[in-house]
Order: structure tokens, then C-alpha cells, then sequence
């Protein structure tokens, strides 16, 4: 998954659901994971997409922040998917590289287009400039940043691919053949 360097290491979700709870009296958080700013300082538009945070979600997105490596255990229908493109989405947006690459890799590409594709669509088309690219199970945001559905069932076909980051889901799931030779996700600090 996907992390920000800054924030102190060992943050607990207490910590994290404390500072999210006293940040304004009507319960928004001071920086709320479905707006946008540009990373690299220019002054431009606030683009706001159509995702809400669910208490605990927006807890992990704090956390999520502060960490270069997340594993999220949570229940069923807690909104892991919809809380990983939305990161995923957010990272593209302010990632200060160029052409920045991220990548939502689920247990099989199949199973990828059933669960992701469509959120992904969803969320993204907020942004204006946003090309889909369905055959490809990809969009391009204006700042050519990009991100993917792929699946770990081909882990060939993830070998050389340059990520600056990606999500891992149902990672129990995965191919036991997917291994750090096929990804590797390096943020310079």
C-alpha cells in the first residue's frame, strides 16, 4: 500500500481516530483524503471527488499516510477497496514525479475488473482531463499520472513495471509465484 513520509512512526489508530474526531467541531478532518491539493506548490483548483470516508476509513487513511508499508486487516464490506483506489487516486494527484505510476494489483486480473474497475471509474472521471482507458483497465489523469487494475495471477507480466506505488488486495490470495522480483515500490524520502 500506499505511504507518506513525515509523520511519526508507530502512530495508533487511537492516536489517529483522536486527531481525526478533534480536528473541527463538525467532525471534518482538517485534511479530508477526498480533496486534493497540487504537491508540488503551484496554486491550482481543489478538485473534490465524490468519496466520504467512513470514520475508521478516514482513520486509515492517516495511517496509511504516515507509513511507507500498511497492512490492513478489517471485516467485510468495511470499504477496503474503495478506501485503496481512493488513496491510490489521491497519491497520482499529488505525487510530485513525473509521470508517476500506481497500480491496484488484486488476486487475479479477472477478479480485478469485477471488484475495482468500476470504482476506479467512478472516482476518477471527478477529475476533469481524465481519459479511461477500458481496455487497458487504466486512466490518465491530466498530469499524466496513472493508475491500473493488474492482477497477481500473471506475475510475469508485473516484472519491470516502474510503480510508485500500489495496493496489494485480498493479499492472502495472491500467487505464491508473486514475489519482490515482480514489484518493487520505492519512495525517495
Amino acid at each position: 500500500s500506499l505511504g507518506r513520509a513525515g509523520a511519526k512512526a508507530g502512530t495508533s489508530a487511537s492516536d489517529a481516530g483522536r486527531r481525526a474526531r478533534s480536528a473541527g467541531a463538525d467532525g471534518a478532518v482538517a485534511e479530508p483524503a477526498s480533496r486534493v491539493d497540487r504537491a508540488d506548490g503551484v496554486d491550482a483548483d481543489v478538485i473534490t471527488i465524490p468519496y466520504a470516508p467512513r470514520p475508521l476509513q478516514s482513520v486509515l487513511h492517516a495511517l496509511i499516510d504516515g507509513h511507507r508499508f500498511t497492512v490492513a486487516v478489517c471485516h467485510r464490506r468495511f470499504g477496503k477497496t474503495v478506501l485503496a483506489l481512493n488513496h491510490l487516486i489521491r497519491a497520482a494527484l499529488v505525487c510530485p514525479r513525473e509521470r508517476p505510476r500506481f497500480a491496484y494489483i488484486a488476486p487475479t486480473y479477472k477478479q480485478g475488473k469485477a471488484v475495482a474497475w468500476d470504482y476506479l471509474r467512478h472516482y476518477a472521471r471527478a477529475v476533469p482531463g481524465t481519459v479511461v482507458h477500458e481496455s487497458e483497465l487504466r486512466v490518465t489523469f491530466p498530469t499524466w499520472a496513472q493508475v491500473r487494475i493488474c492482477g497477481a495471477d500473471n506475475a510475469d507480466g508485473l516484472r519491470g513495471l516502474y510503480l510508485d506505488g500500489a495496493v496489494l488486495d485480498e493479499l492472502d490470495r495472491k500467487s505464491t509465484r508473486l514475489n519482490s522480483s515482480h514489484i518493487t515500490i520505492s519512495y525517495a524520502v
